[in-house]
């Protein structure tokens, strides 16, 4: 029975293969598994009867047993009394062994039945995610309903962006209430807050936005009318807990929407517009994505309107990269003041092909930080088609940038000791446009079109399909957000969390 297992986790490996061996215990570790690992049971196994101790291990008390099978396996006297002694687990419990091969090993007789694994191509990493699937504590995502007061049943919009603040019972939630066309109204932005951890929602009114109203032109040459009348739909909201000292925090609020940037500094019982008007010479309109600098010290904006530049200091806004015919889909921010890295991805405007606008292919644009100036990294050795759009980034660390599109396409670039980029593209295994990308729980994980969700707990080497569907459809998913150990989803009517499947019983 389960409460029989001391371990979940019981590893056999030849001395040989030690290094192979600390890296997978050190994946079961980080996921919170209690791991059976001799190089760390020297106290306990001191003065035991070894033969009749590490049988009983292996036999009895791990719920998975994890055999590392090399050429040297097979030689040593202790990994083969291993190996027996977890065949001979109670009638059934055979399909909690997992064989590894490690290189070219080959199993012998008494595991010809036995499904294994090899490494390569499975890392580490990968196999503490089998290991957890074995174990019934994956991460599977859940459906959860809005409620609506208004209508007494569930909201249903095109959800665009989820936070929740420290407590775990404040979130937030935005979208598109109505989606305008390409010219006439922007359309209508929904916003709303729990303040119970989502039993109960509610709406932040119109009103309590100063939109204001009006017209305003588009495109590079201003020849495309636009009109607002309120915030229009919203894409993307980040929170800050701001420390004052004795104890006193204060919630700011940040979002981006069809008519502007807009933040509050009070919980969101107030919000004023941070950036000029739709209607300024500027057109400061249409905003996709938001990335700040320390806690709000300096925002970057972006979308159709381009590259965007807040700073705390001077309260104002300057347009850094205009574009207004082509699409800058998201910004990441990394470091501090002195040392940021920011990067952004979109379409180029005007490719090496001559393509324009959204003909034009996808480009990753970075900052040059002294000159303020923006300038695309070439990717070189790989090839778009006309109008494939890079739609969301995360970076591993300042020099490695993980890139999602459309066409099922995932880039990983690496900066060279010369500061130029190396690009390799990864192989999803399904087709899909992607557009969002971030790393939380572990892993990589990946969102699009679909109900599309990827994982990937090895940084890029193995991906996990973990789609979804719902009852109705396979709704496209837009953003996916980590705050401490949970995880949310949220796209085209649906909210999705994050949840550890049911332990299962032996």
């Amino acid at each position: 029975m389960r409460n029989e297992s001391q371990y979940d986790v019981a590893v056999s490996y030849a001395t040989e293969d030690v290094v192979f061996a600390q890296a997978l215990v050190t994946a079961l570790l980080q996921h919170g598994l209690r791991v059976f690992f001799d190089k760390g049971k020297k106290a306990d196994l001191a003065g035991s009867h070894l033969p009749t101790d590490l049988a009983d291990v292996f036999q009895n008390h791990a719920l998975c047993c994890v055999i590392l099978l090399s050429p040297h396996f097979l030689n040593k006297k202790w990994t083969k009394l291993e190996l027996n002694a977890a065949l001979e687990h109670a009638p059934g419990r055979q399909k909690h062994l997992l064989v590894v091969r490690l290189g070219d090993a080959q199993p012998p007789p008494n595991l010809a039945d036995i499904g294994l694994v090899a490494s390569p191509p499975e890392t580490p990493a990968s196999i503490a995610d089998l290991i957890l699937t074995k174990l019934g504590r994956e991460v599977v995502w859940i459906t959860v309903p809005i409620p609506n007061k208004e209508s007494g049943g569930v909201w249903e919009q095109n959800w665009q962006d989820i936070a929740w603040i420290e407590s775990p019972t404040d979130g937030w939630l935005c979208g598109a209430f109505e989606v305008g066309a390409g010219g006439g109204d922007v359309g209508r932005g929904i916003l709303l807050y729990t303040k119970d951890g989502g039993s109960s929602w509610n709406r932040v009114g119109i009103g309590d936005f100063p939109s204001g109203q009006g017209t305003f032109s588009w495109g590079p040459r201003g020849t495309r009318m636009y009109a607002w009348s309120e915030i229009g739909p919203i894409t993307t909201i980040r929170c800050y807990r701001r420390h004052l000292g004795k104890g006193q925090f204060r919630t700011e609020i940040w979002i981006a929407a069809a008519t502007g940037v807009y933040c509050s500094e009070d919980g969101g019982y107030s919000w004023s517009r941070s950036t000029p008007g739709p209607d300024h010479p500027d057109r400061y309109a249409f905003f996709a994505s938001l990335a700040d600098i320390e806690g709000f010290s300096e925002i970057y904006a972006a979308g159709w309107q381009g590259i965007a530049h807040w700073s705390a200091r001077s309260r104002e806004w300057n347009l850094q990269l205009p574009s207004y015919f082509f699409n800058i889909n998201s910004i990441l921010a990394a470091g501090g003041s002195e040392n940021r890295r920011v990067w952004a991805v979109g379409r180029s405007g005007i490719d090496e092909h001559g393509d324009r606008g959204d003909r034009s292919r996808g480009a990753v644009w970075q900052l040059d930080r002294e000159t303020s100036n923006w300038s695309r990294i070439p990717l070189t050795g790989i090839e778009l088609r006309p109008g494939q759009d890079l739609i969301d980034l995360w970076a591993q660390d300042s020099q490695t940038l993980f890139v999602v599109g459309a066409g099922s396409l995932i880039l990983r670039g690496t900066q060279q000791a010369d500061t130029s980029w190396k690009w390799e593209r990864l192989e999803p295994p399904l087709e899909a446009d992607f557009a969002a990308i971030t790393y939380g729980l572990r892993a990589i994980w990946i969102l699009g079109t679909q109900g599309t969700i990827l994982k990937s707990p090895d940084f890029g080497v193995n991906w996990v399909d973990s789609s979804i569907s719902t009852h109705t459809a396979r709704p496209n998913l837009r953003r996916v957000r980590f705050f401490g150990e949970a995880g949310w989803i949220v796209g085209d009517k649906v909210v999705l969390k994050s949840v550890l499947k049911q332990t299962v019983e032996f």
